[in-house]
């Protein structure tokens, strides 16, 4: 005996919407319909459904040149304009804001005009968000990433919310830029955390985030306070040459691993209180407020 699958209709937030459920309810939809409601102007609002197939936003119809070139890259921006909510959903395909044909030469990229929000959502595929920007508010807090999140040379306008996710291979942050806070507290780096010449204008949070693999923060700069209390760091930690001009916190932190400070500027305020280093420190040719490291250890009696 055959069982039918049962296809339905529903309404959400004003926009209808076709999915269908299989036989535990769960309520899927296909990745190319949510671009088909961008092309027609359309606010995606989905909450506890499974995406299947590949979710490219690069496929979208609005896209111009940005940069062409008779030898080398071709290069577009395909401008998503409406809000983008995905609360609870499941991606079991690859969310794809990048793209780089190899045959062609042509790069694509996702620019976002609009609200975005991922929130406890899992990708069970590559998050591919390179050279994305976010012109407004940018939410993917509390979200699964079980393969790779690349998020290199992103630009993120408004509030970059990502606490609480949990990142389980290589989280590839490196040459983002943050024009305003960047939260990442009590997230979980299961890989590396590649925030290598990341560059955060205002307030940067790491409180309580677990760092399992390296931590790369080298060249990194924190242009407003920086906190990384209670964070604990199982791999090697790398801030060389990092610039915390407006002060940081590693208050009650914690390195299992090498921590390597070589050529770090700090500035007032800095508070290492409870700071517990298991393996080497390398603090050579560190300064604080523009003079050796050293006067802040003998100040504060810090080992």
């Amino acid at each position: 005996m055959s069982i039918r699958m049962k296809t339905i209709c529903y309404f959400l937030a004003g926009t209808l919407l076709l999915c269908s459920s299989n036989l535990m309810g769960q309520q899927t939809m296909d990745a190319d319909k949510i671009i088909s409601m961008i092309d027609k102007g359309q606010e995606v609002k989905l909450e506890d459904v499974t995406i299947t197939g590949h979710l490219g936003f690069v496929k979208v119809e609005d896209r111009e040149v940005e940069d062409e070139s008779l030898f080398g890259t071709d290069t577009y921006e395909c401008h998503i304009n409406v809000p983008l909510t995905f609360i609870n959903c499941t991606f079991e395909g690859k969310v794809i804001a990048y793209y780089h044909d190899d045959n062609e030469d042509e790069l694509y990229n996702a620019m976002f005009h609009e609200d975005v929000t991922f929130k406890n959502c899992t990708f069970q595929e590559d998050a591919l968000f390179k050279y994305s920007e976010f012109d407004k508010m940018s939410n993917f807090s509390e979200n699964a990433f079980e393969e790779g999140s690349l998020y290199k040379y992103a630009e993120f306008s408004e509030k970059a919310q990502f606490a609480g996710c949990r990142f389980e291979e290589e989280a590839n942050f490196k040459y983002a830029e943050y024009d305003r806070k960047a939260d990442y507290k009590e997230c979980r780096f299961m890989d590396e955390a590649n925030f290598k010449y990341a560059e955060f204008d205002q307030e940067a949070d790491f409180s309580r985030a677990k760092f399992s693999g390296p931590g790369n923060f080298k060249y990194a700069e924190f242009d407003e306070h920086g906190t990384f209390e209670e964070s604990e760091f199982f791999g090697d930690a790398t801030f060389k040459y990092a610039k915390f001009p407006e002060g940081v916190s590693f208050k009650n932190a914690t390195f299992e691993e090498d921590a390597n400070f070589k050529y770090t500027e700090f500035q007032e305020p800095l508070d290492m209180t409870g700071v517990n280093f298991e393996e080497d420190v390398n603090f050579e040719y560190t300064q604080y407020n523009g003079r050796d490291f050293t006067q802040y250890l003998l100040k504060k009696k810090f080992k």
